[in-house]
């Protein structure tokens, strides 16, 4: 279908061919490099029941939801990517949240295993405020992500100049996602690419309502988008003990709840290179885990149930007088 809203005559069906062929890009291709029979699932880009031409009308009965076949895999990156599914990783700037998405998504579009556990391999769309520079030192930080053929990435000062809301972001994320038939589709800060009005970041509603227009990139079942995002910062009362991974440290918090099926919240231990998690939605409720980076490789650091790690015990120390067990 031609879309010729906001000045982009050339966003329509018939540049796809061309598009793929300047990004090298066949018309038919694999869906990675890899070796296809390592592949956990088919390739799908829209289910199609030709028994059922009215599949993707507005209503559908439970008859036809029955009819719809599952999906062939549930997750991504086990415990922090699920397939078909909004996920928002929120943590204060600088925090590290970006090189913890960016190893993720490296073992993610290599095929490969993020803390032991195995991915099926994707490609991503990721979208990013950073400019070229910026991005890419942050690129190099990971070693081996440079140079994959799988990551596709929007840089900032290359946005179309007819991209000018969250609506036209999101009709450009949903070509570029025809094109290059990536799966995960990253915004990367949700707070600057949805283009939230003054304020609007800690309005639940603002927030929710932007979260709400990802919606119809689902009829691409096997799609997955993460949000990154800004937690509240933390008070600078040493009085204050208030964890930083509870949901209500997330600005427009209750949001969240509604708008996303999975929601990760990270936590940086001072002076160490260590990340608490904390996970809230459908998939992980409740769980939490450390993460420590060692010689540039995210390592499992949660210690077993009924211990507690050092940051922890001080602060239940401090709280508590000691009374930790």
């Amino acid at each position: 279908m031609t879309n010729t809203n906001h000045g982009m005559e050339w966003y329509t069906d018939s540049c796809i061919k061309t598009a793929r062929s300047v990004m090298n890009l066949p018309d038919e291709y694999d869906l990675t490099h890899h070796d296809q029979d390592k592949q956990a699932f088919k390739d799908y880009e829209y289910e199609r029941w030709a028994e059922e031409p009215e599949r993707w009308s507005p209503c559908i009965n439970l008859e036809q939801l029955a009819a719809r076949p599952d999906l062939e895999i549930d997750w991504y990156c086990p415990d922090w990517i699920p397939v078909g599914a909004k996920t928002i990783i929120s943590a204060e700037p600088k925090t590290g949240k970006t090189i913890l998405l960016f190893h993720i998504l490296k073992a993610v579009t290599e095929g490969g295993t993020f803390l032991g556990k195995s991915c099926p391999p994707t490609r991503v769309l990721y979208l990013t405020e950073q400019t070229e520079q910026e991005f890419k030192k942050q690129v190099c930080e990971v070693e081996g992500l440079l140079g994959n053929k799988n990551f596709f990435v929007l840089l900032a000062e290359e946005t179309p100049e007819a991209v000018k809301t969250w609506e036209d972001t999101l009709q450009f994320a949903e070509r570029m996602l025809s094109i290059t038939k990536a799966r995960i589709l990253v915004c990367d800060t949700f707070g600057g690419l949805a283009k939230l009005p003054p304020g609007g970041e800690n309005d639940a509603a603002t927030i929710q309502n932007q979260i709400n227009k990802l919606n119809p990139l689902f009829k691409n079942r096997y799609l997955s988008v993460i949000l990154t995002h800004h937690n509240r910062k933390k008070s600078q009362n040493p009085k204050d003990t208030e964890s930083n991974l509870s949901i209500s440290s997330a600005r427009g918090s209750s949001a969240f709840v509604g708008g996303a099926g999975h929601l990760i919240l990270m936590d940086s231990i001072n002076g160490t290179c260590k990340r608490n998690f904390s996970f809230f939605g459908r998939y992980n409720h409740g769980a939490t885990r450390t993460l420590e980076l060692v010689n540039g490789v995210y390592q499992d650091a949660t210690l077993p149930t009924g211990r507690y790690s050092p940051e922890f015990s001080s602060y239940m120390n401090t709280t508590f007088g000691g009374k930790n067990g």
